[in-house]
């Protein structure tokens, strides 16, 4: 396949791999963070996971994106297996379950219409006697 004119391969390739991962669902993105996490990375995969017990909301603000972000440029570091390989791969993972869980409840509190969030200090004072 050759490249469109007026972009490179390699700029075809980036408008490829940003176009693909910008369809995927949040459930994919994540299977792919697994795959993709380096350890000496200075995001902390697992703890943002668990930060969505406090912070339900960042699962619709921000993780998506910036998972999204770390996949492409990732790809664009060290080109990899095709994405749907990569994805099952993720999914297979031991923990991709329990984190799965996590963000599908974040997903469902972030978007409930009838769930206030709430800091600690305001639910401390309401919960006291």
């Amino acid at each position: 396949m050759g490249a469109i004119k007026g972009f490179t391969m390699n700029e075809f390739h980036l408008f490829e791999i940003v176009t693909t991962v910008r369809k995927l669902t949040i459930p994919d993105l994540l299977a792919l963070r697994i795959v993709l996490d380096d350890a000496n990375d200075i995001t902390n995969l697992s703890q943002d996971i668990d930060d969505l017990k406090y912070y339900p909301n960042r699962i619709s603000d921000s993780y998506p994106e910036e998972w999204r972000s770390y996949v492409v440029n990732r790809f664009l570091e060290k080109p990899s297996d095709p994405i749907v390989g990569l994805i099952k791969r993720g999914r297979k993972a031991i923990f991709y379950s329990d984190m799965l869980e996590l963000v599908d409840t974040a997903l469902a509190v972030s978007t409930n219409k009838n769930v206030i969030p709430m800091n600690r200090k305001c639910l401390g004072h309401l919960l006291s006697d």
